[in-house]
């Protein structure tokens, strides 16, 4: 069983989980559109289409 770190509710521990669970971190950093400037958080729809930080910094 795989557990994203940033899901795990306050209220749990990593002794909460079963052994052989494996804990993973799966950071969805914010995107963004550029004209106009606008910054697209992952529940945002647009987030698929939308700019990575890398992707804007090689257009600059």
């Amino acid at each position: 069983m795989d557990v994203n770190i940033s899901e795990i509710p306050e209220t749990k521990t990593f002794s909460d989980y079963p052994k052989g669970t494996l804990f993973v971190l799966k950071e969805r950093f914010p995107r963004y559109i550029l004209d106009p400037f606008e910054i697209i958080h992952p529940d945002d729809p647009r987030y698929d289409t939308a700019l990575t930080r890398d992707k804007i910094e090689a257009l600059m």
